[in-house]
């Protein structure tokens, strides 16, 4: 389970920093504090806010990856859960280090605004790690 967890994850580093060798990324993953060049001005901070049914409302943070100007690919569980919830609220901070950030933060609004820019894929299973991805579409 590791392992897939691990392939994932390197596959999404290895598309999103396209001509960067990993070994490189890797070595200064402890040291990178100018955050608005590439490849890094492309990793976002990613607050979502939902609402619970039954127990209590929060905000879960998670990381994503721009692919193009408008769309992060993040993991399938940091935009849904099958616990009866509601993302109303999905913050978006592109170049993050630490507290500062060296881009505008993105904000979407809204239940219907959440709902109508974020995709799971159709597969994902809460359980499984398998098709566990999905993409933020900013309007």
């Amino acid at each position: 389970m590791k392992q897939i967890k691990r392939y994932i994850l390197i596959s999404i580093v290895l598309y999103s920093f396209k001509n960067q060798a990993l070994s490189q990324i890797v070595a200064k993953l402890d040291t990178i504090t100018e955050t608005s060049t590439e490849p890094y001005n492309q990793v976002c901070f990613i607050e979502t806010y939902r609402v619970r049914k039954f127990s209590k409302n929060g905000t879960f943070k998670s990381t994503g990856f721009f692919i193009a100007t408008n769309e992060i690919l993040t993991a399938g569980h940091n935009l849904y859960s099958n616990r009866l919830t509601k993302v109303t609220n999905i913050k978006i901070i592109p170049g993050r280090y630490k507290e500062n950030s060296a881009f505008d933060i993105i904000e979407l609004k809204g239940e219907l605004t959440c709902q109508n820019s974020i995709f799971v894929h159709p597969s994902f299973k809460w359980n499984k790690v398998n098709n566990d991805f999905g993409i933020i579409i900013i309007p």
